[in-house]
């Protein structure tokens, strides 16, 4: 599959000089996406359980975390349109384009993921969602605590979490977090053989947010 990762200048270089990029856990947890957040931290650990459990072994160290990349990035195309995106505009970054194994990669739904990092239960309904949210709080419990405090209710919302594997999940009610459906993509580690282009990004004058 033909999959697209945004990367910075550093991890650019890194992958030119060794042929090969994985996500440095040591720059995650001091200015990453992992600073600070135990919970964030919390959310990687579960994606990456799920890897392990449905990629075949990749060989690396159990710390080992998540390189990010895109399988379809908007509604109405597949590759991050770099014009769109607004999050990294005090830095230059590029788009990675590379082809890897499907068995390699595992696709998620991203409106999905934000059930992960929200603590949220993924219920089969409506109903479902707010029967369990009734449940819940009888009991003196809330979504809110991360991680739950009961691990009967917190494995039953980690369990509903495995939902965002299924792209076209079953359900009669539509979860997609704004217009757009995005699917994203979770791997281990790019080749520099299998990049087939990258694009620079420069930094806007002016920010939107």
């Amino acid at each position: 599959m033909i999959l697209w990762t945004c990367q910075s200048n550093e991890s650019l270089e890194s992958l030119l000089k060794t042929g090969t990029y994985r996500t440095n856990r040591s720059i995650a947890e001091r200015e990453g996406v992992l600073k600070g957040d135990t919970w964030v931290q919390y959310c990687y650990q579960w994606m990456t359980k799920q890897m392990k459990n449905r990629l075949p072994p990749s060989g690396l160290s159990d710390d080992a975390l998540p390189v990010w990349a895109y399988y379809k990035a908007h509604e109405d195309r597949t590759k991050p349109d770099l014009r769109r995106w607004n999050f990294r505009q005090s830095e230059t970054f590029f788009r990675i384009e590379f082809e890897i194994e499907d068995e390699l990669a595992l696709l998620s739904d991203l409106g999905l993921w934000h059930f992960v990092f929200y603590n949220s239960y993924f219920g089969s309904s409506e109903i479902d969602e707010e029967a369990f949210q009734f449940e819940l709080q009888s009991k003196g419990f809330d979504e809110l605590d991360k991680p739950v405090a009961h691990p009967l209710y917190q494995n039953k919302i980690e369990k509903s979490w495995e939902t965002i594997f299924e792209l076209d999940p079953k359900c009669n009610f539509t979860r997609i977090v704004g217009n757009e459906k995005i699917i994203q993509a979770t791997f281990w580690e790019l080749r520099l053989d299998q990049v087939t282009n990258v694009t620079e990004a420069r930094p806007k004058r002016s920010a939107l947010w």
